[in-house]
Parts: C-alpha cells; sequence; structure tokens
C-alpha cells in the first residue's frame, strides 16, 4: 500500500471482493499477459519470410505503412503491458500514463 492511497480507499475499489480472489485475477492477468507477448512475437517470426517476400519489395504505400505500423504498436503495447504487470518496475509518471492513455483514445 505504498501507492499513496489511503488503505481504506484500497480496500473500497476492491468492490467486495475478498483478497483471494483478487490476487489470483492479478496472476492470471499477468500469465495471459506473458502469453500474449509471446504470442505476437512468435507471430512475427513466423509471418517474417512472408514479410521479407511480399513487403520488403512492394514501394511504400499506405498499405504498406498500416501493417508495419500494426505490428510495431501492436508489440509496443503487449510489451509495455507485460513489462508493468510483472510488477518489476518502478511506478510510471504521470506525463507518460497520459501519453500512453491518449494515445489509445482513454484519456479524456
Amino acid at each position: 500500500m505504498s501507492s499513496g492511497v489511503p488503505a481504506s480507499m484500497e480496500i473500497q475499489a476492491l468492490g467486495g471482493q475478498d483478497t483471494h480472489t483478487v490476487v489470483y485475477d492479478v496472476h492470471t492477468t499477468r500469465w495471459f499477459s506473458a502469453v500474449a507477448l509471446a504470442l505476437i512475437c512468435y507471430d512475427n517470426v513466423l509471418t517474417f519470410s512472408d514479410e521479407v517476400r511480399f513487403l520488403w519489395p512492394m514501394r511504400w504505400n499506405s498499405i504498406k505503412v498500416m501493417i508495419y505500423l500494426n505490428r510495431l504498436v501492436s508489440l509496443c503495447f503487449i510489451s509495455m503491458n507485460a513489462y508493468t504487470l510483472i510488477g518489476t518496475n518502478g511506478p510510471f509518471s504521470n506525463t507518460f500514463c497520459e501519453v500512453v492513455l491518449g494515445s489509445t483514445g482513454q484519456h479524456t
């Protein structure tokens, strides 16, 4: 409870769930985040030969840009999510969180 939030507010945020359920849900979320990262990396490895064969010789157009942006953005966000959920990092700054939330359209 080192987040600076009073303990009573953290307990209220649980929404009436017991601690065991919350810990189980967090643990499950961490594993699914790791699985998502592994799958996106595996997909990039599997499709790299097709990328070299079909996309690299192609001239730059909107389709090629969208494909590369999709690969890059999804890998970045899944990596950041996995890094955050592992819990070995320090807290992110408010500015960083605002940029990430703003880029995903969740920050108003």
